[in-house]
């Protein structure tokens, strides 16, 4: 069994394995130089954890995209969902994208780097 997250909360990605040994836990550094973005969905017309969706968040002159997949993994595997894009020494996202699987589109701008940012689906009424 194997498992990722960012458990202490510093951006980078820690991993947790179990199996035929005892529980092993590797402790992800990163340069504190280094700025990050997790992006987790709650979907509203589609569904709740926004699988399917596809994010794309433009920082400087570099795109990453990246789609929200089941994050079952595997036999006794589990991850978080959410999406965590590593930004380098960008020090600001200039903007998030999401296309729903609704169909619908959100763009939002300005994003602060280091944090957790929840997206929530834009119903019609634009809640």
């Amino acid at each position: 069994m194997s498992a990722y997250a960012d458990l202490d909360g510093d951006g980078c990605l820690d991993l947790i394995v179990a199996g035929f040994h005892p529980l092993t836990l590797l402790q992800g550094r990163c340069p504190e130089s280094n700025h990050w973005l997790e992006v987790r969905l709650e979907g509203t017309r589609s569904n709740r954890d926004g699988i399917g969706a596809r994010i794309t968040v433009q920082a400087g002159s570099g795109a990453q995209t990246a789609e929200m997949g089941p994050q079952g993994g595997g036999f006794q595997n589990s991850l978080l969902r959410s999406l965590h894009f590593g930004l380098g020494r960008e020090d600001r996202v200039d903007s998030v994208e999401v296309r729903w699987p609704s169909g619908t589109r959100q763009v939002l701008r300005g994003v602060a780097t280091d944090q957790v940012l929840l997206i929530r689906e834009e119903t019609e009424e634009g809640i």
